[in-house]
């Protein structure tokens, strides 16, 4: 986390999960860990602490509020775009002890990061390119995603023809929009138009500035 971690702002912290064979233990944890999936194949777990939507937080003005915790909104968008057909890392509810001692709700969820898109979506985790947050790399490169830029920022002043050949291109299709083997795909705009539906109904405030990830299978 960033603001997270802040102990002014919230004692309770999030925690991370890593199974890595550096470790002396299994690389992978095989089991079907989130009630709303039987996949098991998970590289690393984040415990989140929720932070914004926690009864442990302090009131911050306009802002957030323990009094309106509900440790539902980051679930909530996660099954959403589930439920759409996305792509989105599952996650479920749990009382947390550590050596015993009980550090309340905590909701695990898994990371995207270039394991779990490899074992979600294929191909080994070195293809993947991943951009995050304040739209930095991490992850791969960025050079099919700085490209994706440069034709999108074209589109504007070209002339509806034009910009029609570039929206085509910029999903790895022809002008008449059959795919097309030779144009790299550098956006799946339904996925995009679902993703950003989502976040405008909700509300998100924290957002689009960082929160958020992009990734290719390079």
């Amino acid at each position: 986390g960033a603001a997270s971690r802040d102990n002014h702002r919230l004692l309770k912290h999030t925690f991370r999960l890593i199974f890595n064979s550096e470790f002396d233990g299994p690389g992978r944890l095989d089991f079907p860990l989130f009630d709303n999936s039987d996949f098991a194949d998970i590289n690393t777990v984040s415990l989140k602490a929720s932070f914004t939507d926690a009864f442990a937080t302090r009131s911050v003005t306009n802002r957030y509020s323990p009094l309106d915790s509900t440790y539902m909104r980051d679930v909530w968008m996660r099954d959403s775009q589930i439920a759409t057909g996305n792509q989105a890392a599952d996650s479920t509810y749990v009382h947390l002890y550590i050596n015993g001692l009980y550090w309340g709700l905590y909701w695990p969820a898994e990371r995207v990061d270039d394991a779990y898109l490899a074992s979600r979506l294929g191909g080994a985790e070195q293809d993947w390119d991943v951009i995050r947050d304040f739209n930095e790399v991490f992850r791969g490169n960025r050079s099919a995603y700085d490209q994706m830029f440069a034709l999108s920022r074209q589109i504007d002043s070209a002339s509806a023809s034009v910009a029609n050949d570039l929206f085509q291109q910029i999903q790895g299709k022809k002008a008449d929009g059959t795919d097309d083997p030779g144009t790299p795909a550098l956006l799946d705009v339904d996925n995009l138009i679902d993703y950003i539906v989502l976040h405008l109904y909700a509300g998100v405030e924290d957002w689009p500035s960082h929160n958020w990830y992009a990734a290719r299978n390079r």
